[in-house]
């Protein structure tokens, strides 16, 4: 999924794949709620009612820096988001401070 008109970066970092390849990953903030949310399948994407935001990790591609490799699900908060980001990516994982989180 790329991000839309209703999503935003609140925060992104660099860990390195297989222990030498960097790769960008990113969260994201968005009110479009995509996939599994609460273990339940939502389809089609649906919008958060009353400003509900849901938080994506992106991990970037080892082998194209442009590219999106994999997204996770929804998370409720950006804390849920950072702590699953960290949780996959590892020690490796670097952090650029957005000023959120």
């Amino acid at each position: 999924m790329n991000m839309n008109k209703s999503s935003r970066v609140v925060k992104q970092g660099i860990f390195l794949y297989d222990g030498s390849v960097p790769c960008n990953i990113r969260i994201f903030e968005s009110s479009i709620l995509y996939g599994y949310f609460d273990g339940e399948w939502v389809d089609p994407a649906v919008e958060g009612e009353d400003n509900t935001k849901y938080y994506y990790v992106e991990f970037g591609s080892p082998t194209d820096k442009a590219a999106v490799a994999s997204q996770s699900f929804a998370h409720k908060s950006i804390e849920e988001a950072i702590h699953a980001a960290e949780d996959s990516a590892g020690s490796t994982l670097t952090w650029t401070n957005l000023g959120v989180g």
